[in-house]
């Protein structure tokens, strides 16, 4: 388990990389295009067909570039199961990208028994630290998924420039005038945006092998009584000696139900088993 990243750093990897720089680039392209139009160095024409062409070019780029980061990832992060969770509920929410075609046949064959085979090791690890297994960060946190709170930022972005160029390059009044209030609604709708972005990467859920944070509250694992994942992705939590249960829906964080259900039940078997 000698240098190894730990999950959040791999999977920060997977997102610049598959989310954040085409994000990046597709909106240095619409400034470039926006500029060109305003100018009145290319057409309308041509800036559609170089966009298009940009996003398949993009699209191709991310289908490589999830390749390359599962077979990095499968042989630098400390936990290669967790950081594919994480990946499962960002990046490679869609299957197309979670199953890119430059990793079929043999490749993805290699990529397989190279997971196993890490998994196997980490799994040997944990009899001795609870903590490895979940990665190096001894911690897990856990919070709201993104969603598509990213591309509509980005689209709100373009749409912001888009209604720029209109409004620059038009002389009517009343389309230099819809431009301008589409201009700041989208301005407004960005902002809103960013700012749920924030909110859902709060911490919801905080494990490690001592206790859990749910929501603002820390418990130790001795002072639960009961805690499980039941049906309808609902956290369902008691303290010992409290007759009523607390409940959290958890089908809409960045990890899984049933993975954090694993991962719960884990840390407390370990724990229990050491206190035992």
């Amino acid at each position: 388990m000698t240098n190894k990243v730990s999950v959040s750093k791999a999977h920060r990897r997977g997102v610049f990389r598959i989310l954040v720089l085409p994000i990046i680039i597709v909106t240095i392209v619409l400034s470039l295009l926006v500029w060109g139009l305003v100018v009145q160095y290319i057409t309308p024409v041509f800036a559609l067909i170089t966009l298009l062409a940009v996003g398949v070019l993009l699209f191709i780029f991310c289908l490589w570039q999830v390749a390359l980061w599962k077979k990095w990832m499968v042989e630098h992060s400390a936990n290669p199961k967790t950081s594919e969770e994480l990946a499962k509920t960002s990046f490679l929410k869609r299957s197309m990208l979670a199953n890119t075609p430059f990793l079929w046949g043999k490749k993805k064959a290699a990529y397989q028994e190279k997971y196993n085979q890490r998994l196997e090791e980490i799994n040997r690890a944990k009899l001795v630290s609870a903590s490895k297994k979940y990665g190096g960060d001894d911690v897990i946190k856990i919070h709201r998924s993104l969603g598509i709170m990213p591309w509509l930022s980005v689209f709100f972005i373009g749409l912001c420039l888009v209604t720029i160029w209109i409004f620059r390059s038009n002389e009517d009044e009343t389309t230099k005038l819809i431009a301008a209030a589409t201009h700041v609604a989208s301005l407004v709708l960005l902002v809103l945006c960013v700012q749920s972005i924030i909110r859902r990467l709060r911490t919801v859920i905080k494990i490690d092998d001592r206790e859990i944070l749910i929501k603002k509250e820390l418990l130790k694992w001795s002072q639960l009584e009961h805690i499980d994942v039941i049906k309808d992705s609902i956290l369902e939590y008691r303290k010992t000696g409290e007759s009523q249960s607390k409940t959290l829906k958890v089908s809409n964080l960045n990890l899984s139900p049933d993975y954090i259900d694993e991962l719960i039940t884990f840390f407390k078997t370990i724990k229990d088993n050491s206190l035992g």
